[in-house]
């Protein structure tokens, strides 16, 4: 395996992955496979694209695409309690957390309405 940082830096090239025992491995699959799974686990905050030698290319974690409705609700969700003068600032904070540790789910653009959103309400409450 490549193993790189999330800003590119590489950090090993031929590295082993390796993790405790899981059980969404597949005795059907080969090590590559197995070993991103494994090192998944101990380390869930990582992206590995785990080649096979036999050829199928898998990506870990698998992303959901029914993330995608709920992070637009939410961020229009924002969006309307950042214009209404009458907003609720702990349903927008409980938002913002919502989205955040959900922003590895986000698009490019969606990561800029949030942070267009954040902005504006950051100037609202006074803060920097």
């Amino acid at each position: 395996a490549v193993l790189l940082d999330p800003q590119g830096l590489c950090y090993g090239v031929g590295v082993i992955l390796d993790g405790p025992a899981t059980p969404q491995g597949s005795p059907a699959r080969g090590a590559r496979y197995n070993s991103a799974i494994r090192y998944l686990s101990a380390h869930p905050g990582c992206l590995i694209i785990a080649v096979s030698e036999d050829g199928p290319v898998d990506i870990f974690p698998q992303r959901q695409a029914s993330h995608d409705d709920r992070i637009t609700q939410q961020l229009l969700q924002l969006k309307e309690l950042r214009t209404n003068p009458a907003d609720d600032e702990d349903m927008t904070h409980s938002l913002l957390q919502w989205l955040n540790e959900h922003r590895s789910y986000f698009q490019e653009s969606q990561c800029g309405a949030l942070d267009e959103c954040v902005e504006s309400l950051k100037t609202r409450w006074g803060e920097e």
